[in-house]
């Protein structure tokens, strides 16, 4: 098994078990924002097996190319097993966390305190410098 960058043009998507694909503009905006995380999988000739959504997420965005994790010498059923693990062996995350997580990034975001002092003390000097400008 490898991970390599190859041309989305040379992926063969062919007897897929998901026919409905969600949400992509979502997944293609993530993409946008983050990259991809998780590389696709491929075979040795480049038939998908896993990522499908990515791959339409990232041809909705113009990539050209994109990682694939390479997996060679595998069964038919091998496949279709990596397929279907993919999709079902994973765990959405609960309300709380979701919450959890717009908390954290709150903080994360959050400027510090000398900083935002700063910013006011800067903005009433300039305020205050308006004031002699006026004159």
């Amino acid at each position: 098994m490898r991970v390599e960058r190859i041309a989305i043009s040379s992926i063969k998507v062919v007897d897929r078990v998901r026919d409905e694909y969600g949400d992509i503009e979502g997944l293609a905006a993530s993409l946008r924002q983050g990259g991809l995380v998780q590389p696709i999988v491929v075979d040795e000739k480049f038939r998908l097996i896993a990522g499908g959504r990515r791959l339409k997420a990232a041809s909705m965005l113009g990539w050209s190319q994109i990682d694939a994790c390479i997996v060679a010498g595998l069964t038919p059923l091998q496949k279709l097993d990596l397929e279907v693990q993919e999709n079902l062996v994973r765990k959405d995350l609960t309300d709380a966390e979701i919450a959890k997580s717009i908390e954290m990034k709150k903080r994360l975001m959050r400027r510090p305190w000398y900083v935002r002092l700063w910013e006011f003390f800067k903005n009433l000097l300039d305020w205050f410098l308006s004031l002699f400008k006026r004159r």
